[in-house]
């Protein structure tokens, strides 16, 4: 999750099934990245957060390396999770990480652009430091869709825009990549999202107390349902798309390739 959701790193904290079924989405994308590269790995987490996701993928992949960046990042925080998970190297600037030409960079970027304000300006930014420097690079972007449903959960986020997937694709004007996968996924949510916005009948304005997935609570039982909802929402999107049917949802994805 965010830091801005668990600033002190908080272990005890119910994890949400959010995180949990979109860890699954992000796993299934990288080990589709990595199936045909040849050349030692290097996963470069931008915006890593209290690092879950960049933790499991350690555990799930054999790559060379992996790299978890965060701006916010304080040194204290970077020296208690350099000691929890020692095989990751973490950052608070992308340019400390060092760009080898003979590795090839899995870049991930999941619902991170959205609380960067000059978003093209990062892109440029993340092509020269990362991507102009190598020969085999992949970057699999999320982000929260849809500005319609734009809410206070957005404002207490840090959240400047939501995105359509054309919006994302437009990234491309820059970056220059092959455009390899993209969709949306959790339709469900997006459902009751939007019904949100329209009950509520108001201007989104930040609200109080605990913010976005941190603010789960809820024991076993329930989270498990939750988790199957939610898989079961990702089962019907993709059987979907495989038909020619797209249809949207709360997040929208794409991977560029470079190789």
């Amino acid at each position: 999750m965010d830091l801005v959701e668990n600033g002190i790193l908080n272990k005890t904290q119910n994890i949400h099934p959010w995180e949990l079924v979109r860890l699954g989405v992000i796993a299934s994308n990288v080990a589709k990245i990595a199936e045909d590269i040849s050349i030692p790995v290097s996963l470069i987490d931008i915006g890593c957060g209290d690092a879950f996701v960049i933790s499991n993928l350690q555990k799930q992949f054999k790559f060379e390396s992996f790299h978890a960046v965060d701006i916010n990042f304080t040194s204290t925080q970077i020296d208690q999770l350099k000691k929890e998970y020692p095989k990751i190297d973490f950052h608070s600037d992308l340019k400390e990480v060092e760009i080898s030409p003979k590795r090839a960079y899995i870049l991930l970027l999941n619902d991170v652009i959205e609380h960067i304000e000059a978003d093209h300006d990062f892109i440029d930014f993340l092509k020269a430091t990362v991507i102009d420097k190598c020969e085999n690079v992949s970057l699999f972007i999320t982000v929260p869709a849809f500005q319609f449903v734009f809410s206070s959960h957005d404002i207490d986020l840090g959240h400047y825009r939501r995105y359509t997937l054309g919006q994302v694709l437009k990234y491309n004007d820059a970056l220059k990549m092959q455009i390899t996968s993209k969709g949306y996924f959790f339709t469900s949510l997006l459902m009751v999202r939007f019904l949100q916005r329209i009950i509520s009948f108001k201007k989104p304005e930040a609200s109080k107390g605990n913010i976005g997935i941190a603010g789960w609570n809820h024991g076993k039982v329930v989270t498990n349902v939750f988790i199957l909802i939610l898989k079961t929402d990702l089962f019907f999107t993709r059987s979907l798309a495989l038909v020619g049917i797209k249809i949207p949802g709360l997040s929208t994805f794409a991977v560029f390739r470079k190789k």
